[in-house]
């Protein structure tokens, strides 16, 4: 089964879908496999996005003297590696990418999803894992444990599809969906502090939601 995964994984990044033959992955199959089989986190995770994002993260942590930090989807740790984090936790899906990242980030604690306990911190992050959760209810309780582990921030760089390009076609392993209105009918004591446009939308229409308690 394992083999087969690998394989489906590879045809989905030669043709671009992400089923092959009468089989679907899972969000979490996907990128377990995509790890699994040497991929990495993909282009949102390097280059002059991967700066621009680390950038605004860190002048948030440092300008509001966050002590501590969860991110839900760390990955790879690609993006990590720009990162400036007095105290962080990592959490993702894929076990492979765990691994990774207790090899690389020793100083940091990182632990596989689902949690049997509950995590808290001062700021919560989600960096372009939203739009990947392809599965009503996974996306849901994503969103359930982001809102619910932040103390007083919650920063998401996601897609909002109520503001992206309707002509902008995803892949098979994205879904846009209205971020936004999400949040407002089911966390409605979490206000929306500010929203930072990517200054290149080219990459994929993926901004910054800043939401405080």
């Amino acid at each position: 089964m394992v083999h087969r995964l690998v394989d489906r994984v590879r045809l989905e990044h030669v043709a671009g879908s992400k089923v092959a033959g009468d089989v679907t992955l899972s969000s979490q199959e996907y990128w377990e496999t995509r790890y699994a089989s040497g991929g990495n986190s993909g282009s949102g995770s390097e280059g002059a996005n991967a700066i621009w994002k680390a950038t605004f993260v860190n002048d948030f942590v440092s300008t509001h003297q966050v002590r501590d930090i969860v991110e839900y989807g760390c990955g790879d740790g690609r993006q990590l590696e720009l990162a400036n984090y007095p105290q962080y936790t990592g959490l993702d899906v894929s076990a492979t990418a765990i691994r990774m990242c207790e090899s690389r980030f020793p100083q940091h604690s990182f632990h596989l999803l689902p949690l049997p306990w509950i995590v808290a911190a001062d700021l919560v992050l989600s960096l372009d894992v939203i739009y990947h959760l392809t599965e009503d209810d996974v996306f849901a309780q994503h969103m359930n444990d982001v809102f619910s582990s932040a103390l007083k921030w919650v920063v998401l760089y996601t897609t909002d599809s109520d503001t992206i390009d309707p002509d902008f076609k995803p892949a098979a392993h994205v879904r846009h969906r209205p971020v936004v209105e999400h949040i407002n009918m089911a966390f409605p004591l979490w206000q929306l502090m500010m929203v930072v446009r990517n200054p290149a939308p080219h990459m994929g229409g993926s901004d910054f939601y800043v939401y405080s308690r």
